[in-house]
């Protein structure tokens, strides 16, 4: 059984890497069993020093609103004077976001599933890496994957401080019907700060002992600082992932405001799962295909926040939603499903909250604002009053303080630990929930696939059955059509006729 000492001397005995492989085959289902272990060891205690050099990881940097903070936060802590190596999976220079030449890049790979095979390659470039830059403290910017607990511990094995950037929200697991929800609570729980977008998200955290703390996203406000603009052109902005962002209800909307204002312009920015045809196809089906616009994936969205004049937002769920904040800064009224924990939504007055999933809702809020110019402006204005408050928050005094503290005991005055009790034992029930369902869908897909497999041999057994019997008839067939066949039906024509008529008499 692995405990605080024999982990100390697992790693001293045989290297942080084969220790952490050993590991992997054992707990990779239960790491939550793991951290909980190992938490307080040694190994996980990290070195003071000065910060002089930060790695930053994300798999990528296109694609999405994550990607997009992960640049800002590379460009950020070189501003603020430090040196900074930025850690990726992929590399597409096309795509990307922009990020500062003093950036260092460096690549680890990663290959699905996670194995002790699979991660010993990924395990020792992270290593190299961080030994071969000096590292002092690591933001760690990817979460949700199983492969980040294994990043995390091999880290913090470093003697590294690992600060972890939370984009989501903890109950976006249940969302996606993912097992072991808990999973993620054991690499944060390592971790030795992790930073999280919402007080009420900073709460629940900490509730569960993890060393939770609150700053906002980066951004860059001059770029969508534009002047008041009223019109008819309706933006929606976000991933085509139609479980979070719902991009078919924004379809569904604009064809209800278009049976009172026709001329209504929806423009869809964004790549993603659902593919543009299917979203072209859709509007078509809603009757709304000369009324939408769809750009796919852009890395600049300056251009379409100043040409716009209200923000739609149709998400299940957001962290943050820089889509938001850049709309808010833009001025552009925000109708929108309400997440009443985001703290630019915090403000219930300064946008219009539509219940998640109303439909007429939203569409009656944008017709509202395109009849009424008064009621438009008004929206605008407080749009970029909620904003101003955030562009007051100094992101990277906010960063260097949690960079400053993470060799230091968490303090934290809002965390409960009988509310935290609570949250512990629904993911615990969630967990269990979700592998009974999931163990469910599996007994139904085997039968579901031995079904399939019944009727490929039966639908073969047919097959062979109609052959058959094609075959006899295209025999018989042949001896009806040949020559002495129908030669012998003349012959016993007169026979056969007495026959009939003497069974026709009898019968009378």
């Amino acid at each position: 059984m692995i405990s605080n000492t024999n982990f100390d001397r697992l790693i001293e005995c045989n290297g942080r890497i084969n220790t952490l492989l050993s590991l992997i085959e054992e707990w990779k289902d239960n790491q939550i069993g793991l951290a909980n272990r190992i938490c307080f060891t040694n190994s996980m205690i990290p070195q003071k020093r000065n910060i002089s050099t930060v790695a930053v990881f994300y798999f990528r940097l296109y694609g999405g609103g994550t990607e997009k903070v992960t640049a800002l936060h590379a460009n950020l802590l070189v501003e603020m004077g430090y040196r900074v190596i930025l850690i990726t999976e992929e590399y597409c220079p096309e795509k990307e976001f922009q990020i500062s030449p003093q950036v260092i890049r460096e690549f680890i790979p990663y290959e699905k599933p996670l194995s002790k095979d699979t991660y010993e390659k990924r395990g020792r470039a992270l290593e190299e890496i961080c030994t071969k830059h000096n590292v002092d403290l690591f933001l760690y910017e990817s979460f949700g994957v199983m492969v980040s607990f294994w990043d995390t511990l091999l880290i913090k094995s470093l003697g590294i401080p690992v600060v972890m950037q939370f984009h989501g929200v903890l109950s976006m697991q249940m969302i996606y019907n993912r097992r072991k929800s808990r999973n993620r609570l054991a690499t944060y729980l390592l971790a030795d700060r992790v930073i999280v977008l919402s007080h009420v998200e900073k709460l629940c955290w900490a509730s569960l002992g993890v060393k939770a703390v609150y700053a906002p996203n980066p951004i860059e406000a001059s770029a969508y600082n534009f002047d008041y603009h009223k019109g008819k052109y309706v933006l929606w902005a976000g991933r085509m992932d139609d479980r979070q962002k719902r991009p078919i209800d924004a379809l569904k909307i604009i064809a209800l405001v278009k049976k009172k204002i026709p001329d209504v312009k929806l423009v869809m920015v964004g790549g993603g799962d659902e593919s543009t045809d299917k979203i072209k196809l859709k509007a078509e089906d809603f009757g709304v295909a000369d009324n939408v616009e769809i750009m796919g994936f852009v890395p600049n969205m300056e251009k379409y926040y100043q040409n716009a004049s209200i923000q739609l937002v149709t998400s299940s769920f957001e962290a943050f939603s820089m889509v938001i904040y850049e709309s808010r800064i833009a001025g552009l009224p925000l109708v929108c499903y309400d997440m009443p924990y985001l703290e630019m939504l915090k403000n219930r007055d300064s946008f219009f909250p539509i219940e998640q999933g109303d439909i007429e809702g939203a569409a009656g809020a944008i017709i509202r604002l395109m009849s009424d110019d008064r009621l438009h402006r008004e929206y605008s204005d407080k749009a970029k009053l909620v904003a101003e408050g955030f562009l007051h928050y100094s992101v990277s005094d906010a960063l260097k303080a949690i960079f400053e503290d993470v060799f230091e005991p968490y303090k934290n005055g809002t965390s409960n630990r009988e509310f935290g009790i609570g949250l512990e034992t629904l993911l615990y029930h969630y967990d269990l929930g979700a592998e009974k369902h999931n163990e469910r869908v599996n007994n139904l897909r085997r039968k579901i696939e031995k079904l399939s497999e019944k009727n490929k041999k039966l639908a073969e057994k047919n097959k062979k059955l109609t052959e058959k019997n094609n075959e006899a008839y295209n025999k018989l067939k042949a001896v009806k059509d040949s020559k002495s066949y129908r030669i012998g039906k003349l012959i016993t024509l007169p026979y056969r006729k007495i026959r009939s008529d003497g069974r026709w008499r009898g019968r009378a």
